[in-house]
């Protein structure tokens, strides 16, 4: 499978109880490494050989 994985830290909690928007979380969370997007692990797992870039691009909806 894909996955798109927010590691869930202080700061991220922070953010959410400020009732920060899911755009300014995802912001923060991909410029602190704290968020693999969906196109990062379809990316990854093409360049591994795990699947095609067909059924990667299916899964992230390019």
């Amino acid at each position: 499978g894909i996955f798109e994985v927010l590691v869930n830290d202080e700061m991220i909690q922070e953010m959410i109880l400020k009732r920060k928007s899911a755009q300014e979380i995802t912001r923060v969370a991909v410029a602190e490494g704290k968020l693999r997007t969906l196109k990062e692990d379809a990316a990854s797992k093409v360049l591994k050989g795990i699947t095609t870039l067909e059924e990667a691009a299916s899964a992230v909806m390019v």
